[in-house]
């Protein structure tokens, strides 16, 4: 096509291609004999059991035919892991072959025809990420704080494919980045949970409503946390005791002797011989030691989200009737309760007669934008099964579409740039996503969630060309500061006067 060969010709003024040619006879009388002399004994085309055969060109566009054998021919010359040690060749050969190659290639990379191969696959970079999730959910994500910077490979774009991989460091977080998106924007019901003595554990058969603690004796409950946050943990002791102290254990640890409530909430820290130590002071029901009436002792804690052992302990006996965790937790903001809106479709907190049903549709609507691209048949399923696990361990809703959601944020087709490959031979056109996408993501967008007509339009993705070189012309000259830019700014003029849309071929 007329724009490919253009765009190519105006690489290879910038310098980025090879400027000399190279003949089949410069191949066949000073490089294939080379390698034949050096290679052929392994790599014999008569050979069958040949395991690599690049010995089989005759001319150098058999070269360029294979590019990706030829080039892992140069890479394995330029490192010294092929021919072996054994073999004759000499640095001054091995170095000239493995330039002439990377020179050849380079010359011939846009006469190859109109496929030049898939792209590589990449991740997102971090500014695609912030954008992607700015799209999605609606927020605004601080990368720079959660991801380290982008490698460039030298060249000084964060789009190369062949420095956007990820690391399992980057793995995790990317892991933390999704569970904090989602925190942000989804409300979770605030956490008012009871159990009642007979129910902490050790289990015992038959016990009362009342259990007696006795000296140094632990009564746990695990308590599932799902916001990071201040927490309330107050405990409903018999009166009838005056002398203990009862302190709380977090997963084992102990933290301050419990204490009354106050006035403003919270609780007070009890000193030694003052009402309301242990069981007997100021409680819930009011002050006394009076047997028979009950008072609640707490303490105010800030726990991280997980499942965490909390356990009562005393220096003396005292009885036990129940446990309470209260959530300290500030109502959602508008912005918070819209964008909940927008994603579940229904208010935080509301009662849903068929909540997995529900949850289905949430998942159906956001894949395909998550994904920038349309569903294939089972991929909310897949999803859907995380959500069921949670269901079965008593999560709320919310918590269980978050766990679904948070493995869309770390999936493949999420964090990656996929391409859908076809397995038949020859040429095809490209769909609305493709043509959508790589525009929507250059102008500062995540990518279409789903078909745009606008920017998947031929005129509107033949302006996006001319942005794009206009745009890696600039930050070219920027690297490449030491050459001729008046001679490289000529012919990005001319690639514009001879490429206008009135000639476009499209």
């Amino acid at each position: 096509m007329r724009t490919l060969s253009v765009v190519c010709f105006s690489l290879a003024v910038a310098g980025v291609a090879y400027s000399a040619p190279h003949s089949s006879q410069e191949f066949s009388q000073k490089i294939k004999p080379v390698l034949v002399e050096n290679c052929s004994k392994c790599h014999n085309p008569a050979n069958l059991r040949n395991p690599v055969n690049f010995l089989k060109a005759t001319t150098a566009k058999d070269v360029a035919a294979d590019r990706g054998l030829w080039r892992n021919v140069a890479t394995q010359l330029r490192n010294r892991t092929m021919p072996p040690v054994e073999s004759k060749l000499t640095e001054a050969d091995r170095i000239r072959i493995a330039q002439w190659v990377d020179a050849e290639l380079r010359q011939t990379a846009c006469s190859v025809g109109d496929y030049a191969g898939a792209g590589t696959v990449r991740r997102l970079n971090r500014r695609e990420y912030r954008n992607t999730i700015r799209d999605l959910l609606g927020i605004s994500l601080d990368e720079a704080a959660i991801f380290p910077a982008d490698g460039t490979g030298g060249a000084g774009f964060d789009t190369n494919g062949d420095t956007l991989y990820i690391q399992p460091l980057l793995m995790e977080r990317y892991m933390q980045a999704a569970q904090q998106i989602l925190d942000r924007v989804i409300v979770t019901p605030r956490l008012s949970k009871t159990y009642s003595a007979k129910t902490m554990l050790p289990a015992v058969a038959g016990a009362d409503a009342k259990r007696t603690l006795s000296l140094n004796e632990e009564i746990s409950a695990a308590v599932p946390i799902y916001v990071e946050g201040d927490y309330d943990v107050q405990a409903s002791l018999d009166s009838g005791i005056a002398s203990a102290k009862v302190t709380l254990k977090v997963d084992g640890s102990a933290a301050d002797p419990l204490a009354p409530p106050l006035r403003g909430g919270g609780f007070g820290v009890p000193q030694p011989g003052a009402p309301g130590r242990g069981g007997a002071g100021a409680g819930a029901g009011g002050g006394g030691g009076r047997g028979g009436r009950v008072n609640a002792l707490g303490i105010r804690l800030h726990l991280e989200r997980g499942t965490h052992i909390l356990s009562l302990v005393s220096d003396a006996p005292v009885g036990v009737m129940s446990l309470n965790v209260e959530e300290r937790v500030a109502e959602p903001s508008v912005e918070r309760r819209a964008i909940h809106h927008h994603l579940f479709g229904m208010e935080p907190g509301e009662t849903l007669l068929r909540p997995r049903k529900s949850a289905q549709q949430v998942l159906s609507a956001f894949l395909p934008k998550a994904f920038r691209r349309p569903l294939k048949p089972a991929e909310v399923d897949s999803f859907l099964a995380l959500y069921d696990r949670a269901a079965e361990r008593g999560d709320p809703y919310e918590e269980r579409v978050k766990l679904a959601l948070k493995a869309v944020l770390v999936s493949p087709d999420f964090l990656f740039r996929l391409e859908d490959r076809k397995t038949q031979t020859g040429i095809f056109s490209l769909g609305q996503y493709e043509l959508a996408s790589p525009a929507a993501r250059s102008e500062g967008s995540g990518g279409p969630s789903r078909p745009d007509a606008r920017r998947s339009s031929i005129p509107y993705f033949h302006e996006h060309i001319h942005r794009t070189v206009a745009r890696y012309a600039g930050r070219w000259r920027q690297i490449h500061a030491d050459t001729d830019g008046d001679s490289f700014l000529l012919h990005a003029r001319d690639f514009r006067r001879s490429s206008s849309p009135a000639d476009s071929p499209f």
